[in-house]
């Protein structure tokens, strides 16, 4: 019983993804335009946690979802998001 065995557990990054079944049901792809820097952002974090882009913004937006945290949006007749000022940082 002391001695190793002979099987080896595979890390997390090396096990195949399986397909989710459900994902169909479940999510819904999206087609947004985003300023570079919006990108340069999401990109910046993703790249810190060895993530995709896309996952780290579908974390971001089901966490502001699920907490119902909502931010001021004034965007009067004619403003495009290009045109309004940065938001500050939280």
């Amino acid at each position: 019983m002391g001695e190793e065995s002979d099987l080896a557990i595979p890390e997390a990054a090396n096990l195949l993804r399986i397909p989710n079944p459900f994902r169909a049901k479940l999510c819904k792809d999206l087609t947004i335009g985003l300023p570079h820097g919006t990108i340069a952002y999401f990109q910046a974090i993703a790249d810190e946690l060895g993530l995709s882009l896309e996952r780290v913004i579908s974390i971001y937006l089901r966490n502001i979802a699920y907490t119902g945290y909502k931010i001021p949006i004034d965007m009067g007749v004619g403003d495009t998001p290009e045109q309004t000022p940065p938001l500050a940082p939280v």
